[in-house]
């Protein structure tokens, strides 16, 4: 992907409104989409091959689908969590292609 520069926050929030856990709940929406800027979108804008990029999306995709834990109070739906994956790629890349790029 090699998007250099930051990404908005408003690229992100149409991926949250995909899942119903996620719009409802600010705190969660919050502190997901902090892990995924923090952790998985860095992988996916560092990725040096593709192999490497789908690496990070399906870590991001099995973050949000394994069961609770302590640690994370919540679990999205396996076709939710597609949802959420499709629009956050297709925001990053329609971002990219338009040359606004910002990540946080």
């Amino acid at each position: 992907m090699n998007i250099q520069e930051p990404v908005s926050e408003d690229l992100f929030s149409d991926a949250w409104t995909n899942s119903s856990t996620l719009k409802e709940d600010d705190l969660l929406r919050q502190r997901v989409e902090e892990v995924f800027k923090s952790k998985y979108l860095r992988a996916v804008l560092s990725a040096r091959n593709e192999q490497e990029e789908s690496r990070a999306w399906y870590g991001f995709y099995y973050w949000l689908t394994v069961p609770t834990t302590s640690r994370k109070p919540f679990q999205i739906p396996e076709n939710v969590a597609d949802k959420i994956i499709e629009s956050l790629r297709f925001s990053l890349i329609n971002s990219a292609s338009k040359g606004k790029n910002s990540v946080t």
